[in-house]
């Protein structure tokens, strides 16, 4: 019985019948496709959704490596920490207060901005660098553009006067 299952193997035609059942098989598959992968394509990255802006993966994922370089902090304890959790809730609540800051009409002109920007720079300053030189870095470390550093900073500003006069 072996000689001829050796025999068979050996067989063009089993080899063929083989193939063809495993084509027709990956065929059924992608006609199938049961789970969209082939429809779909990759799914979108969206962590959260709240309003019209979303919090995507490669958004979150940059915020927790600023926040892990900023702690000094390895990414295995950070995640046995807990860490990327908080700084979701963080994220979320900031962005929420953001939107509430905008619905309510509060907005921060480009002057307390730059001003806010200038203050962050004046460390960097002190050590030598000039100003155009301690932007470039600042902007590095937070891989942000200077468009969206001025956004965020307008947006933070908001959210801290909004936080400020609930409390009061």
């Amino acid at each position: 019985m072996l000689k001829e299952m050796r025999e068979g193997a050996k067989s063009m035609v089993l080899k063929i019948f083989l193939f063809g059942l495993l084509l027709l098989a990956m065929t059924g598959l992608a006609l199938l496709d049961v789970q969209g992968m082939f429809r779909r394509g990759v799914t979108n990255d969206t962590i959260v959704n709240y309003g019209h802006e979303k919090l995507t993966a490669s958004d979150f994922d940059r915020i927790v490596q600023s926040s892990l370089r900023n702690q000094r902090m390895k990414q295995s304890d950070a995640y046995r920490s807990g860490l990327p959790r908080q700084i979701l809730r963080q994220e979320i609540d900031s962005r929420l207060f953001s939107m509430a800051a905008h619905d309510i009409g509060l907005e921060i002109d480009d002057t307390l901005a730059a001003k806010q920007v200038k203050e962050m720079l004046a460390p960097l300053v002190e050590k030598g660098m000039n100003e155009k030189d301690a932007l470039a870095r600042l902007l590095q470390v937070y891989s942000l553009s200077e468009g969206q550093l001025v956004a965020a900073l307008k947006s933070q500003i908001a959210s801290q006067q909004l936080l400020s006069t609930l409390v009061s």
